[in-house]
């Protein structure tokens, strides 16, 4: 696939931005992650690192300005639920 630079900024034209549809994109992906009960058992850095962001404290950070809350509070809800249904 070939695209021009300029090309591909048009067609983020919404004002987000290549970056920060990337950056969407991988926290749409980390949420998704971190709140399915079957991923329970991985590391928070583990996931941060799957979805392309290195640093756990960058990736918390980030987190939280999409979310509202932190990572490790989605993972909490999860189990929360999980015993509240049981």
């Amino acid at each position: 696939m070939s695209i021009s630079r300029r090309a591909l900024y048009a067609s983020f034209a919404d004002g987000e931005g290549v970056a920060a549809a990337i950056r969407t994109a991988r926290l749409r992906r980390a949420h998704t992650l971190l709140a399915d009960p079957t991923q329970r058992h991985r590391k928070i850095a583990d996931i941060a690192a799957e979805v392309g962001i290195a640093s756990p404290a960058h990736f918390s950070r980030l987190f939280r300005a999409e979310y509202g809350q932190t990572p490790r509070a989605v993972r909490r809800e999860v189990v929360t639920r999980r015993r509240k249904s049981c």
